[in-house]
């Protein structure tokens, strides 16, 4: 089995989300729309949009639904990724955490499991084991 460090996995799996993405759907969108990776969007819910970020719905002046919430979230997140000059949302939430640690979310199992979930090639972590 091939032995990564925590980073080399995150660079490894960064890659290939990114083939994922473009400037109008950020990876927690896309991760929800295929359900891969954490989920993205749908592991927080509408529910949690809402509780966690009111003002996403407080600036259209009326109740939005899940669809119109997650729109302005997804929104959100690619501006983000802009002014903090990184390309994925976990690099984001990684610096900010609006809505989870990004990177820091994930034990080094779990990376491992993405790993070859989305590359298709079984890797152990190794080097300080988080999780």
């Amino acid at each position: 089995m091939l032995r990564l460090t925590r980073e080399q996995v995150i660079d490894r799996l960064r890659a290939r989300l990114l083939t994922l993405t473009d400037e109008d759907r950020s990876l927690c969108q896309a991760a929800k729309d295929m359900g891969i990776f954490c989920h993205g969007f749908a592991g927080i819910g509408a529910s949690g949009l809402a509780e966690n970020r009111p003002w996403l719905e407080e600036a259209a002046g009326h109740p939005l639904s899940a669809d119109e919430l997650e729109a302005r979230a997804n929104q959100w997140e690619l501006a983000r990724q802009i002014f903090h000059d990184v390309k994925l949302s976990c690099d984001v939430e990684a610096i900010d955490h609006a809505f989870c640690r990004g990177w820091l979310s994930f034990t080094d199992v779990e990376l491992a499991r993405y790993h070859e979930e989305l590359l298709g090639e079984a890797v152990e972590v190794v080097g300080a084991a988080r999780g």
